[in-house]
């Protein structure tokens, strides 16, 4: 680990940005490349938290099956708004890139959160309930 700590932050960087795939599932799993830099140690976890880009693609997408357990009441569904304002609030002013799929239940959600920073949309790829899509 000494001789990773010698390298330079913008190589380490680089390694992040080709490490990590550009999309990003919600709710994220503990393996994802991301999540996962970010605990090997403090260093790590401060580069990966300043790299604005590393954080701007998602791809949200909640199966019918899934729905129950992200809108449970109580800590899940606070969780996982929670994790994407964390996830985007971590893109400082970066464009970001959105493919968002769900029953009306999430996408409802979903969209209360993405909305007000659309215009930083260079991407937005919306696959939703009708009665969503009727929000716009």
């Amino acid at each position: 680990m000494v001789l990773v700590n010698s390298m330079p932050i913008e190589i380490i960087r680089i390694i992040f940005l080709q490490l990590c795939s550009p999309e990003t599932m919600f709710p994220p799993y503990p393996s994802e490349p991301r999540l996962v830099v970010t605990h090997v140690c403090s260093q790590w976890h401060a580069i990966a938290f300043s790299i604005p880009t590393l954080w701007n693609n998602f791809d949200i997408h909640v199966h019918a099956c899934d729905v129950d357990w992200v809108l449970r009441p109580g800590p899940t569904c606070a969780w996982i708004s929670r994790t994407i304002c964390a996830w985007i609030s971590r893109t400082a002013r970066s464009t970001l890139s959105f493919d968002i799929r769900g029953p009306a239940e999430i996408s409802s959600m979903i969209v209360d959160l993405v909305f007000p920073i659309i215009h930083r949309c260079a991407f937005l790829d919306l696959q939703l309930d009708v009665a969503t899509l009727g929000r716009f």
